[in-house]
């Protein structure tokens, strides 16, 4: 199962805490900063006002920063393994609503999951902390429910109210709804409004879409820029009715393939130094590959306060480092001859 950003495992198998420190105290300060706002929305303001972003990890289990969203900081706050419970089967599926209909996968309460494991990760929280967590996110749920019936329409709505006979819509295409407002006297208007889909395949301009993004990945800009292109170009991605997101644009540049450097937003260029992710895309190997070895002491290199290692920026640390990744010899130290 993959962990959540803040938990890996090491070469063993055994799972701990991530060596990059300023991870770990990111996903502290979402825990930290919830019992003291006790709104995911508050604590995803106070985030976006301090420019600081939340570490995800993608598919491929790989740690990269996000810009902070209430669903992000939601998900965090209810995964119970920074509980340190390794929890399985917490989805269910639910019944379509028309019968032939796909089924959705429902999340369970963290202490309805089949099977539940106390003690099985490092913690982030404490377990009682985390039922009492839940516990607000639920009162907070309630609140909002509560509030959305409760008086009179506010007044816009109610002047719409007075204002509208009636509202027709009908979906002209997979992606579109056509809206046909005919208003009390009898003027009528209509709008073409844009419908979310679930895939790439169902946008009418998906394909070019998709070529667009390989050619701006192609061309070394990161996907969040790759984003801003796409929407400046009227391009969106499926699940929303305006937009791109960095993810649409990740997703597709992964699946063909292609690798970019990754943006540093923690840390400063290293003059004659290079990262892990600047190795990795070097040497076309996976991080993991090179943190499992640096863990395991088969590589010795620098390391700073922060936790970023860094390797001398030399061809013979390159060499070397493809000679242990074919097996021929067993450990590295490229700063001897620095």
């Amino acid at each position: 199962m993959q962990l959540p950003a803040g938990l890996v495992r090491d070469p063993s198998g055994v799972v701990t805490k991530d060596p990059n420190q300023e991870v770990q105290d990111r996903v502290a300060l979402v825990f930290n900063s919830f019992l003291q706002l006790r709104t995911a929305r508050r604590v995803t303001r106070v985030l976006r006002e301090h420019d600081l972003a939340l570490p995800r990890n993608d598919r491929h289990g790989e740690v990269y920063w996000a810009r902070p969203t209430v669903a992000a900081v939601t998900s965090m706050l209810k995964n119970p393994a920074y509980a340190g419970v390794f929890a399985y089967g917490r989805t269910h599926a639910r019944e379509a609503a028309v019968p032939g209909g796909q089924q959705n996968q429902v999340r369970r309460p963290a202490g309805e999951c089949r099977i539940m494991v106390r003690d099985r990760y490092p913690a982030y929280v404490g377990w009682e902390t985390h039922e009492k967590i839940q516990t607000m996110l639920r009162d907070n749920r309630a609140e909002y429910a509560k509030l959305q019936t409760r008086g009179v329409p506010r007044d816009g709505a109610a002047l719409l109210h007075c204002l509208i006979d009636k509202v027709v819509l009908r979906r002209v295409a997979r992606d579109a709804a056509s809206v046909r407002v005919v208003w009390r006297g009898g003027a009528v208007s209509e709008l073409t409004v844009a419908l979310p889909v679930n895939s790439l395949a169902a946008l009418p301009r998906g394909a070019e879409m998709e070529a667009r993004v390989l050619e701006l990945a192609r061309a070394g800009m990161h996907d969040e820029e790759i984003a801003q292109v796409l929407a400046a170009e009227g391009h969106r991605s499926p699940g929303l009715d305006e937009g791109v997101l960095p993810a649409t644009a990740r997703t597709i540049r992964l699946r063909h393939g292609i690798k970019v450097m990754r943006r540093c937003t923690r840390w400063p260029r290293a003059p004659g130094w290079l990262t892990v992710a600047d190795v990795a895309l070097q040497l076309q190997v996976p991080q993991r590959w090179l943190r499992e070895r640096l863990w395991a002491g088969a590589i010795q290199t620098t390391r700073e306060p922060s936790g970023r290692y860094l390797l001398p920026d030399r061809p013979d640390t390159l060499d070397a480092l493809r000679q242990l990744r074919a097996g021929t010899i067993r450990n590295i130290d490229p700063t001897r001859s620095s």
